[in-house]
């Protein structure tokens, strides 16, 4: 591994499976400096949450989520997909299961 990112590449690094009330944690590889969006969406692909994001650095990016909706208030217990968008370098998409 050379330390460069090349493409890319999302992952949760804390909370996953996340209980109901915690904080889930985004790791976010890009491979430039760029503007992007964060969005939490339920199986049934409605938005529960977007989170505010101005930019990604080139490099590792951490951004949070309390595990709230648009709402206010906590995501019940199932299944979300957590989407990152980048401009110019496309999107990637992980699987988080919250529980009870």
């Amino acid at each position: 591994d050379d330390g460069i990112v090349h493409r890319l590449e999302v992952s949760v690094i804390s909370g996953n499976p996340s209980r109901i009330g915690s904080d889930v944690q985004i790791r976010v590889d890009c491979p430039r400096s760029t503007s992007g969006r964060v969005a939490v969406y339920d199986v049934g692909g409605r938005i529960v949450h977007e989170l505010r994001v101005l930019g990604f650095k080139a490099g590792k990016n951490i951004v949070s989520w309390d595990g709230r909706g648009d709402s206010g208030h906590w995501v019940v217990g199932g299944v979300y997909f957590i989407r990152v968008g980048v401009e110019g370098e496309g999107s990637d998409v992980v699987r988080l299961v919250v529980v009870g």
